[in-house]
C-alpha cells in the first residue's frame, strides 16, 4: 500500500515538472518570436527615418520653407505653380512620414509591453519549476521538500530483501530445531523402556 502511494507521489510529481517544463519551452519560443518582431519593427522604423531624410534632402527648397499648412497654401497666391507643387508634397510627405512613424512607435510600444509581459511570466513559470508549484503539489501529498519517492522506493526495496533474508535464516533454524526436537521425541520412549 505505501509503495502505491509512493509510486503514485512520484508519477503525479512527474507529470507536473513536464507540464511545467512545456510551459517553459512555449513561454521561450513567445519570448523569441515576441523580441524577433519587435527587432522588425525598430528596423522598419529606422528604414522608413532613412528615407524621409533622404525624401527631405531631395526636396531642398521644401527645407527652406518654414512648415505651411494647405490652407496657408491656398491663401499665397504669389507663388508660382511649382514653388506651390514643392510645398504640397513637402506636406504630404511630412504627414505620411508623422502618420507612420506614430504608428510605428505604437507597435514598439505595444511590442515591448508585451516581451516585458513575456518575460514575466517566464521568470514566474521558472520560479514555480523551482519551488513553488512542486512544493505545493508535493505540500498537498504531504511529501517533506528533502523526499525522494524514487530513493523511499528503493530502500524499501532493499529493506524488504533484508528482512526476507533474516526470516529464511530464522525458518531454517527453526526447522532444524523442529527436526531435532523430533529426533529428541522419537528416542525419548526407546530411552525410557530401555531403563
Amino acid at each position: 500500500g505505501e509503495n502505491n502511494i509512493l509510486q503514485s507521489q512520484a508519477a503525479t510529481l512527474a507529470e507536473s515538472k513536464l507540464e511545467l517544463q512545456k510551459t517553459v519551452i512555449g513561454l521561450r519560443k513567445e519570448i523569441v518570436d515576441t523580441r524577433d518582431a519587435y527587432l522588425e519593427t525598430e528596423r522598419r522604423c529606422r528604414a522608413l527615418l532613412d528615407e524621409s531624410c533622404k525624401r527631405n534632402e531631395s526636396v531642398s527648397l521644401a527645407r527652406a520653407i518654414r512648415p505651411i499648412t494647405i490652407s496657408h497654401l491656398a491663401r499665397s497666391k504669389s507663388k508660382s505653380g511649382w514653388m506651390v507643387l514643392v510645398d504640397y508634397t513637402s506636406i504630404h510627405l511630412k504627414e505620411e512620414y508623422e502618420g507612420t512613424v506614430a504608428r510605428l512607435e505604437q507597435e514598439i510600444s505595444s511590442l515591448r509591453e508585451s516581451l516585458i509581459s513575456i518575460e514575466r511570466g517566464y521568470e514566474r513559470a521558472r520560479n514555480a519549476n523551482d519551488d513553488g508549484t512542486i512544493k505545493q503539489i508535493r505540500e498537498k501529498i504531504v511529501l517533506k521538500p528533502e523526499d525522494d519517492p524514487v530513493a523511499d522506493m528503493t530502500q524499501q526495496l532493499i529493506t524488504n530483501r533484508e528482512k526476507i533474508k533474516t526470516l529464511s535464516r530464522q525458518n531454517d533454524r527453526l526447522s532444524k530445531t523442529l527436526c531435532r526436537l523430533r529426533e529428541y521425541r522419537g528416542q525419548v520412549p526407546t530411552n525410557g523402556s530401555n531403563k
